[in-house]
């Protein structure tokens, strides 16, 4: 999802999401795994590229706290 889809999501999932919060059982997407080349010759740094909605999500209660207002 980019960054701009969102607001979107978050408006038409916003009563399921809460409501999987406030039991316990919302789960966010994983970490995106990439490896980038290292310039030393055949290694590679592992890169993590966590979600957008990663960012927002428990333990971060402001989560919660936004939707209310959409």
């Amino acid at each position: 999802m980019q960054v701009d889809g969102l607001l979107p999501y978050l408006k038409e999932n916003q009563s399921e999401i809460i409501r999987k919060i406030r039991e316990g059982k919302y789960k966010p997407n994983p970490v995106r795994r990439v490896e980038i080349p290292k310039e030393e010759k055949g290694e590679a740094r592992k890169l993590g590229i966590p979600t957008v909605s990663s960012y927002c999500t428990p333990p971060n209660d402001v989560l919660e706290c936004c939707l209310q207002f959409l």
